[in-house]
């Protein structure tokens, strides 16, 4: 009996000599918002994290506006690079360096943010397009259809094809 508690101190001391290993828990998602509140003509920047897995995941990142109108802010074509968080690392949108901002803009009133991770490279086929060859940001399909887009149709379409995790973040944009 002694020696079995030797062995196991032994595994112990030496489970508590290693580096941690990362265990994956339930995949999560947070989105916040700067500045908060969000007056008109302001610069946006999103803070995006993903935590409960030990691998990056790929992003894409949704607003929908107060009249229903929705566009896909990642990925865009401003960016050259994959999309992805890795786990623990909050990640600016935009970041420091990318050469454009964002500006809080009309319509006023309540916006709608939509933050999707999976951990395959996501599938966007009917769901967006670049409403021209110059266009940096992808459109939702189908435009127009009002209020509430963002979180029935689009979000079950992600769901269907992207087996992944989101979030929702709303904020005012007043004058």
């Amino acid at each position: 009996m002694l020696s079995w508690a030797v062995l196991a101190l032994g595994v112990g001391l030496t489970a508590c000599g290693n580096d941690p290993v990362p265990v994956a828990g339930k995949p999560r998602v947070e989105l916040g918002l700067s500045p908060s509140p969000v007056r008109a003509g302001e610069s946006l920047t999103f803070l995006l994290t993903l935590s409960g897995t030990p691998a990056p995941w790929n992003v894409a990142l949704f607003v929908e506006n107060p009249d229903g109108g929705v566009q896909q802010l990642m990925p865009n074509r401003l960016s050259t690079s994959p999309l992805t968080l890795t786990p623990g690392a909050p990640q600016q949108f935009p970041g420091t360096g990318a050469g454009f901002e964002l500006k809080a803009g009309e319509p006023l009133g309540t916006h709608t943010a939509l933050l999707f991770a999976a951990p395959a490279p996501l599938n966007l086929d009917g769901i967006s397009a670049y409403a021209s060859a110059q266009a940096a940001f992808a459109t939702v399909l189908p435009a127009g259809q009002g209020r509430g887009l963002l979180e029935t149709s689009v979000l079950t379409r992600l769901r269907t094809l992207n087996p992944g995790v989101s979030t929702l973040l709303r904020f005012d944009v007043t004058r």
